[in-house]
């Protein structure tokens, strides 16, 4: 799995058996300068989801066009803005729910530890 679309290094997830673990995420963080507080343009949470999106999504048509929300923020005027980097542990748990594998990612260790028993 990849937080920013396969444009950083990836983590394994072997999620063809039963296990569990973490991984310490590096990420960046987005703000715009103005003089209203900013709130981050991109969170870790939505880049996850957009991720896992994409895994429990469908292939489409190699011919259609991508859906990215990246190139949204490429079309728009750019900023001033100011990048802070900052990381998190995500927790992973893989186990088989009857007959579908189910793929859980999380930052609450506990959830992480309730999945697992």
């Amino acid at each position: 799995w990849n937080v920013y679309n396969k444009k950083c290094k990836g983590f394994i997830a072997d999620f063809n058996k039963d296990g569990y673990g973490q991984e310490r995420v590096s990420f960046h963080m987005v703000k715009q300068q103005s003089s209203v507080p900013a709130t981050p343009t991109v969170t870790v949470t939505a880049k996850l989801s957009a991720s896992l999106k994409r895994l429990s999504t469908p292939p489409q048509d190699e011919s259609s066009s991508s859906d990215d929300s990246e190139s949204d923020e490429l079309q728009r005027p750019q900023l001033m803005k100011k990048t802070r980097k900052d990381k998190v542990v995500v927790f992973w748990v893989s186990y088989l729910e009857g007959q579908q594998r189910v793929l859980l990612f999380t930052q609450d260790e506990r959830v992480a530890y309730h999945a697992r028993g």
